[in-house]
């Protein structure tokens, strides 16, 4: 495991890779209520993706995309920045190299 998470440091490092951790002390966050989802922006088109664990829906309207933008912004609002996020990560890789 901790190679699984000194990849994700790895990648977070890159310079188009953001990694952000919303630690449990956040408490309950705003996606609590609306489960998964994935917002994807090619272009000048944003889609977004409900996922569940047995199917997918794309969704394009306005209304649907401005609610779960403000969502996912929020959950970035809540969660540690990506420094934060890099030195909590590699407390856990060493954390776990010493298993």
């Amino acid at each position: 495991m901790a190679e699984q998470v000194r990849h994700l440091i790895q990648t977070a490092e890159q310079p188009n890779v953001t990694l952000q951790v919303l630690p449990f002390e956040a408490g309950a966050h705003a996606a609590l209520e609306i489960g998964n989802f994935i917002l994807l922006t090619l272009d000048e088109l944003t889609v977004l993706v409900t996922v569940t664990d047995t199917t997918s829906l794309f969704w394009d309207d306005q209304e649907s995309l401005e609610r779960y933008s403000g969502v996912f912004e929020r959950l970035l609002a809540d969660a540690w920045r990506p420094a934060q996020t890099l030195t909590f990560l590699d407390g856990v890789a060493r954390a776990l190299e010493k298993e």
